[in-house]
């Protein structure tokens, strides 16, 4: 689903990009747990579909919702992809 949802992004089809990506997190946090590598890395992707769709749509509070996601990432005390520490 991950996958899906970046693919989506890439292809600007934000909505079901979002669907997707939540959807796969959503399922990570169930069967892997808040904490685990892949959990981490779709909220990541998460951060960064929100990003990006800022920067494209600017205003619309995309850029609050990426912090949001960032701060699961980085309430697990564990850095974020976007520094390069998870591999």
């Amino acid at each position: 689903m991950k996958d899906l949802g970046s693919a989506r992004a890439g292809l600007n089809q934000t909505e079901q990009a979002e669907a997707d990506l939540i959807e796969a997190h959503t399922i990570l946090v169930t069967v892997r747990g808040e904490q685990h590598a892949d959990t981490l890395a779709c909220a990541q992707a998460i951060a960064d579909f929100y990003q990006a769709w800022d920067k494209s749509q600017p205003g619309k509070g995309h850029t609050e919702t990426a912090a949001r996601w960032l701060a699961r990432v980085d309430s697990t005390g564990t850095p974020s992809v976007a520094e390069g520490k998870i591999p």
